[in-house]
């Protein structure tokens, strides 16, 4: 025993000897000054940071963002110094001579600004300190174009028509009963999300939607083809074209900041025509112009893999008197979109609760706004009251805003283009009615499925 702690005694004194705890090293060729040790390891530097701020570094600092003037000629950079590099000062590992000024920025452990003598040293310094493993990320300190809070530019909202997306208390609302969609819009607008408008069609020649409108996916129903142009295809002595999925497409995404028109509540989500619920719709065993439970069926699980939210203004009519309306068909396509939609995620299906409310109607005996895999929207007016027409139900999920009484503020929103459609223009003041309400929730869905792709189904549903 006695000769084992003598061994340890010897085999110690060699290890000590070996240590110059006040000796540095000069790397030749980038004169880049280092510590021969690290201090006693601890956590430091980007293991300190939340997923955010790691995120939005790593965002940052892609140098391929940035112009050549950027990279080459800014002269103050941001940079974050590796463990177990992020426990010295900066001054210890980098060359002074080549910096002008250097400070920590406190709240980020290993975190510096530097500023460099020339900016166009900087880049190929950081480089060399990166490639030898002192640095983590780094990247210019660029001039940021700020401006005041952001909302769209396009007229029909600058003038307050869209009060249902800012109401400040015009034609005597009451403020604040709106989508507040103003402050999602400094991040998000519906990028990247695809909505699919089950209606009578789409113009999508009017300039606020053909920007949006993806044709390829689109698809008639009625017609079996891929053409989803309304037309009048109601005997009813009027010349005037389908325009309610025009509406409601401009609703949910017409585009917005275009100097032109309105502002949808997803302005920069794509819009797929599903055109289903028109008057030349002709299905065998199908009364009037509603379609089959097949087609319906069909309609509800179209280009799954591509379609994200499903939004629908229409149902078994509201009679007060009519109990269910979706089919096995149908009801099997909503649990088949909703477990396998959206790569598992599921697809979202907002559905319109009804207008009833007058006939004594009530939400829960439509079968399709009663699915647990629907989401049913009513309506409140531009004061924050029941509308008339709204119906009730225990299956109501949410309500947003429509019209009310005649006189009443109503939607306002895109048209059928020209003359042909509700208004002559190409848009109308007059859209109401949970038909407008559930576009708008659509809307919100989807800024939230940009802001979150890997929300579920029922995290949307949980989250309204």
């Amino acid at each position: 025993m006695k000769a084992y702690f003598v061994a340890l005694l010897i085999a110690s004194s060699i290890l000590l000897s070996l240590v110059d705890t006040g000796n540095y090293e000069v790397q030749d060729s980038t004169k880049i000054i280092v510590p021969d040790f690290a201090e006693e390891p601890h956590i430091c530097g980007p293991k300190t940071f939340s997923s955010s701020v790691r995120s939005a570094f790593i965002r940052e600092s892609g140098l391929e963002k940035y112009s050549s003037p950027q990279l080459y000629l800014t002269k103050e950079w941001v940079v974050v110094l590796k463990d177990p590099y992020c426990l010295n000062n900066l001054g210890m590992i980098v060359d002074n001579s080549r910096i002008e000024s250097y400070h920590d920025f406190d709240i980020l452990s290993g975190t510096w600004i530097i500023e460099f003598q020339t900016g166009d040293l900087a880049l190929q310094y950081l480089n060399e300190l990166h490639v030898s493993g002192y640095i983590w990320k780094f990247y210019p300190m660029v001039e940021q174009h700020l401006a005041l809070r952001y909302e769209p530019d396009d007229p029909y909202y600058e003038s307050g028509d869209q009060w249902y997306l800012d109401n400040y208390g015009q034609n005597g609302g009451t403020s604040g009963i709106d989508l507040n969609t103003q402050g999602a819009w400094n991040e998000f607008t519906g990028n990247g999300i695809v909505i699919g408008v089950v209606d009578d069609g789409i113009d999508y020649d009017n300039p606020d939607l053909s920007p949006n409108f993806l044709s390829q996916y689109s698809y008639d129903y009625c017609g079996n083809d891929t053409n989803v142009m309304p037309v009048d295809s109601y005997d009813d002595g009027f010349d005037e074209v389908d325009w309610h999925g025009t509406a409601v497409a401009g609703i949910v995404a017409g585009k917005g900041d275009n100097d032109i028109g309105i502002a949808g509540v997803a302005y920069n989500a794509s819009l797929v025509g599903l055109r289903l619920v028109a008057g030349d719709c002709s299905f065998e065993y199908a009364e009037d112009y509603m379609p089959n439970d097949e087609a319906v069926a069909n309609t509800l699980m179209h280009e799954m893999d591509v379609i994200d939210i499903y939004t629908n203004s229409w149902g078994p009519a509201d009679t007060g008197t009519i109990l269910g309306g979706a089919g096995p068909l149908a009801i099997a396509a909503l649990e088949k979109g909703t477990s396998e939609g959206r790569d598992g995620l599921g697809a979202i299906y907002t559905w319109a609760n009804g207008n009833g409310l007058d006939d004594k109607d009530q939400s829960n005996k439509d079968s399709f706004a009663n699915s647990r895999y629907t989401i049913s929207v009513g309506a409140v007016d531009w004061q924050g009251e029941q509308t008339w027409y709204s119906e009730t139900g225990s299956n109501m999920l949410v309500s947003a805003p429509s019209n009310n009484y005649g006189g009443d503020p109503a939607i306002f929103t895109t048209d059928v283009s020209g003359s042909d459609g509700d208004q002559n223009g190409d848009y109308t003041s007059n859209m109401g009615g949970t038909s407008a309400a559930t576009p708008m929730v659509a809307g919100v869905v989807a800024l939230m499925l940009e802001a979150n792709q890997n929300l579920t189904w029922r995290d949307v549903q949980h989250i309204l």
